[in-house]
């Protein structure tokens, strides 16, 4: 059976070939007709740079829980949201006085500003969720009452252990706040904790992006806070990092830029090999012959990658920034078919 479809293939690309060989300048013409009819799409291609889109396709389940999450919190558009991680830069534990004031610091700032009233919508830039830390504050409330206490009481309210903490008789669950803690089988009277140390503390963060203001806001600070946290200075006894939609759009965007650039020297590097390996093959051509079969090697894949583009957006699909580097995936190929051929033509 494979060999019957194996000599079918073979008689198929065998007709083929000797079609293309017998009306050489007729196969050119309507291949770049076909191709320019193709690339037109190209005209109106549309460059999504939302990260979550570009791995989330339209149908998945990604895509449905994003839907029902809007519903829930009635909500047009998906919101933009981020989350910072603090961690000593002793590396001891972050459940300690000054440690929290660095987090409260960071926090009260950043909340100001996601909290700002917007002047088309008339609500918060974080609301329904400007609450989202609150089992974080409830606990560094608690704390800094003891801390700013005569005796260093412990508060009677906190029971603090992880991931269940008891405030007040009831349950709150910490685990989405605290990472890396480690626990007692005791109660430590000091602090009224079985909680030994903690290593990081995470907080999270929510803007709506139903407006350009509040869309903006997030994603300036956002940017803004990442650089603070490359530096290592913003916080005094603390280190963070912060990740959210809008930076890992822009460093999206910023490796595809990156990876162009490298793979555009990589394709004055590639015309230089195919230059000397075709000049080899067809040193007696002449110079006009060879210069022509490296061009044509050359441009071919990328009017392919062109014509692909063009079906892409004439069948009403985005683009995404990190597609910009097929053109020179497929260039590696195509000059690869084309050593093929010449070695076919030359023997």
């Amino acid at each position: 059976m494979c060999l019957y479809w194996f000599k079918m293939f073979e008689t198929i690309n065998h007709g083929w070939g000797q079609l293309i060989a017998d009306h050489p300048y007729k196969h050119m013409i309507v291949s770049l007709i076909v191709m320019f009819l193709l690339t037109l799409g190209v005209i109106n291609i549309k460059v999504e740079n939302d990260i979550r889109a570009s791995f989330s396709p339209p149908n998945s389940r990604a895509s449905y829980e994003n839907k029902v999450y809007k519903e829930f919190f009635n909500l047009t558009v998906p919101p933009q949201r981020a989350f910072v991680l603090f961690s000593a830069k002793d590396n001891a534990s972050m459940i300690r006085e000054q440690q929290l004031k660095d987090v409260l610091k960071f926090d009260k700032y950043f909340n100001e500003i996601l909290s700002r009233i917007s002047p088309e919508s008339g609500l918060a830039g974080c609301s329904p969720l400007c609450n989202l830390n609150q089992p974080f504050h409830l606990i560094s409330n608690e704390m800094f009452k003891m801390y700013n206490s005569v005796n260093k009481t412990p508060s009677n309210d906190l029971i603090l252990d992880f991931p269940m903490s008891t405030y007040k008789g009831q349950n709150i669950f910490i685990g989405m706040n605290l990472a890396g803690a480690q626990t007692s089988n005791h109660l430590f009277p000091s602090n009224n904790s079985r909680i030994i140390s903690v290593k990081t503390i995470i907080l999270w963060y929510f803007s709506r992006a139903d407006t350009k203001s509040t869309k903006e806001i997030l994603r300036e600070k956002s940017i803004e806070l990442f650089e603070h946290a490359k530096n290592g200075s913003y916080l005094d006894n603390v280190k963070f990092e912060i990740f959210g939609d809008e930076i890992a759009n822009r460093e999206m965007v910023r490796g595809a830029i990156e990876a162009t650039t490298l793979m555009s020297i990589g394709v004055f590097l590639l015309i230089g090999v195919v230059s000397l390996s075709t000049y080899r093959r067809l040193k007696g051509s002449g110079f006009s012959a060879i210069s022509l079969v490296v061009f044509v090697s050359v441009l071919s894949p990328f009017l392919a990658s062109a014509a692909a583009f063009g079906i892409l957006t004439w069948l009403g699909n985005k683009v995404y920034t990190i597609m910009c580097v097929t053109p020179f995936l497929v260039l590696g190929v195509g000059v690869d078919d084309a050593f093929i051929l010449i070695e076919c033509w030359t023997n």
